[in-house]
C-alpha cells in the first residue's frame, strides 16, 4: 500500500468517526436558533433533515435558513409533518437546490395548558 493510499484510508476513518458523535451534519458548527425571531417574516429555508428520536420513537425536523446560516431550528410537530409531506413527494432535493420561501406563524392552542406551536406557509 502506498503512502497516498494510507493517507486516504486515514482520512476516511477520521471522517467516519467524527460523524459518529451523534450530531447531524445540518446542526454541526451551528447554534440553536429561536423560531420566534422569524415569526411573521418571509424567510428562505435552505435545507432540512428529518431525524428519528429513538427516545420518543418519533420523527422531528431540523432546518436552516438563509437569513441565519449560523443557526439551526427545530420544527415542531406541525412543521415536521409539512416537511415529511415534502419528503414523500420527493421534493427534498428541490429545497436543497433552490431553497424554499416560507413564513412561520406562531399559533396558540385553545387549551391554555398546552404550548404555542408554529405553522409554516409556502410563499410563491
Amino acid at each position: 500500500m502506498t503512502n497516498c493510499e494510507i493517507n486516504v484510508a486515514r482520512e476516511r476513518l477520521k471522517e467516519f468517526h467524527e460523524g459518529r458523535d451523534g450530531v447531524p451534519d445540518i446542526m454541526r458548527n451551528r447554534n440553536q436558533g429561536d423560531l420566534r425571531d422569524y415569526s411573521g417574516k418571509i424567510v428562505n429555508m435552505l435545507n432540512y433533515e428529518i431525524l428519528k428520536s429513538y427516545l420518543y420513537n418519533t420523527y422531528y425536523s431540523v432546518f436552516i435558513l438563509k437569513e441565519a446560516p449560523e443557526k439551526y431550528f427545530y420544527g415542531g410537530k406541525v412543521i415536521t409533518h409539512e416537511l415529511l409531506d415534502h419528503e414523500d413527494a420527493g421534493l427534498h432535493p428541490d429545497v436543497e437546490k433552490a431553497g424554499m420561501k416560507v413564513k412561520f406563524t406562531e399559533k396558540s392552542h385553545t387549551d391554555p395548558n398546552k404550548n404555542n406551536y408554529f405553522v409554516m406557509d409556502y410563499i410563491d
